[in-house]
């Protein structure tokens, strides 16, 4: 995350600013908080990114279940 190394997770973590609220998809929600628009395109092939690998495992983990 560029706000802090401390945010490790892509999907959830603590705001940015106060420390308290929770924050889905972190990396959107601090780029719209700034009202910036520079890396939506990025945190979009990000997510994208994230979403598809996690279809994958889902799949993989169905298929062994079966």
């Amino acid at each position: 995350m560029y706000f802090g190394a401390w945010y490790k997770s892509l999907y959830a973590s603590s705001d940015h600013f106060s420390g308290y609220a929770a924050w889905i998809l972190a990396g959107l929600e601090y780029e719209i908080t700034l009202s910036k628009t520079d890396r939506l395109t990025q945190w979009d092939e990000v997510y994208s990114n994230a979403i598809y690998s996690l279809i994958d495992k889902m799949e993989k983990i169905s298929t062994e279940l079966n």
